[in-house]
């Protein structure tokens, strides 16, 4: 049992590195622009009863908060400074 759990995990690992690595080549380098919140058009395409916060990078590309892998509403995020030790949320409207 104990080999199957560390194929397991280290099968896991390997697919969160692989993600973790094209999520960095996604995102890596990128200036944001502007911040700004879903337009009501946007929310009714979504079907989004939540209004996520959107960082628009100077690419004009656009990272949308959701609240779950499968996009079922806008979602919240934590803003973490590790010099400060401080925690606040990024809420939804």
């Amino acid at each position: 049992m104990e080999l199957i759990n560390g194929l397991v995990t280290l099968y896991t690992r390997d697919m969160d590195n692989k993600h973790v690595v094209r999520f960095s080549d996604m995102l890596k380098n990128k200036t944001v622009k502007f911040v700004r919140r879903l337009e009501e058009s946007e929310m009714e395409a979504l079907m989004w009863y939540k209004n996520p916060l959107v960082l628009v990078f100077q690419d004009n590309t656009q990272l949308i908060l959701q609240c779950d892998d499968e996009g079922n509403d806008g979602g919240a995020a934590i803003f973490y400074d590790s010099k400060q030790g401080t925690m606040e949320t990024i809420y939804t409207v």
